[in-house]
C-alpha cells in the first residue's frame, strides 16, 4: 500500500503537467512569424520586414526585405556663408543611394524564454541581392537673371564643374531627379543576434543586432573627387515589433 502512494504521488504531478498546453510549458510550436521595425546602420538607416515559417523546434526559415539607403564616409553637411537663408546640402555627392534587400535566411533559438520572463535569444543569417538605386543630386543654385539685376534661384542636378559653395543655396526636394535612377545590382549578406524581450508567447518585441556587407561589381558614385567603394561593410540594430501565429 505504501509503494503503491508512493507511486500515485509520483504519478499524479507528472500526469497533471502533461495536461498544461505546451504552449504554456514552453515546448509548443508558434509555427510562423510577422514582425519588422526600423534598422540603424553605421552607413544609414531603413527598416524592414520578416516572415518566418517553422521547420523545427529551435530552427526558423526566415523572409523579408530590407530597404534602406547607404551613405558615403565622406558626407558632411555644409552650409554657404553667402546667403543668410541659405540650406544645408552635401558637398560634392553626386548621387543617393537606395538598396532594396530581398533575402532568404535562417533563425535559431540558442536560449529558450521562460514561461513569463527572460529574454529569448536568435542567431539570425540571412542573404540575398542588393538592388542600389542611384539617384542624382539636385541642389538649389543661386544666379543672377538675364537682366543681370537681381539673383534669382533655380534647381539644376549637381555638376561640380560649375557648381561651387559661392552658388549653392542648398539642396532640392530628394524626389527631384528619381526619373534619372539607374539601378546597380549585387549581394548582401548579414548575421546577427535577436534578443526578444516580450513576455507574451505570441508577441515578438525586441533588438537585433549584427553586421551585414552589401558587394556590387562596380563602384558606387556617390563623392566626388572620393574613393567610392563597391563594398559596404556596416554593423546595424534593429528595432523589431510583431507577433508569433500557430
Amino acid at each position: 500500500m505504501k509503494i503503491a502512494l508512493k507511486i500515485l504521488f509520483i504519478l499524479v504531478p507528472l500526469l497533471t503537467l502533461g495536461q498544461i498546453p505546451l504552449v504554456e510549458k514552453g515546448e509548443g510550436l508558434m509555427k510562423r512569424e510577422l514582425y519588422g521595425g526600423l534598422t540603424i546602420r553605421t552607413n544609414g538607416w531603413g527598416f524592414n520586414f520578416h516572415y518566418a515559417k517553422q521547420k523545427n523546434y529551435r530552427y526558423k526559415h526566415l523572409y523579408g526585405i530590407d530597404i534602406g539607403n547607404i551613405r558615403h564616409e565622406k558626407e558632411t553637411k555644409s552650409y554657404t556663408s553667402v546667403f543668410e537663408d541659405a540650406k544645408s546640402y552635401y558637398y560634392g555627392k553626386m548621387n543617393s543611394v537606395i538598396a532594396f534587400r530581398p533575402f532568404y535566411g535562417g533563425k535559431r533559438i540558442l536560449f529558450e524564454q521562460t514561461r513569463a520572463q527572460g529574454i529569448e535569444i536568435n542567431f539570425i543569417w540571412s542573404i540575398g541581392v542588393s538592388l542600389a538605386l542611384l539617384k542624382p543630386v539636385h541642389l538649389k543654385i543661386k544666379q543672377f537673371n538675364e537682366n543681370l539685376s537681381k539673383f534669382e534661384t533655380i534647381e539644376e542636378r549637381y555638376d561640380p564643374a560649375i557648381h561651387h559653395p559661392e552658388n549653392i543655396f542648398g539642396r532640392s526636394s530628394w524626389f527631384k531627379g528619381v526619373g534619372d535612377m539607374k539601378l546597380s545590382p549585387g549581394l548582401f549578406m548579414k548575421y546577427g543576434f535577436f534578443f526578444d524581450l516580450s513576455a507574451k508567447k505570441a508577441t515578438i518585441w525586441g533588438v537585433e543586432i549584427g553586421a551585414m556587407l552589401d558587394m556590387y561589381p562596380q563602384r558606387l558614385e556617390i563623392m566626388h573627387q572620393a574613393n567610392n567603394h563597391f563594398i559596404f561593410p556596416s554593423l546595424y540594430a534593429n528595432v523589431m515589433f510583431g507577433r508569433k501565429l500557430m
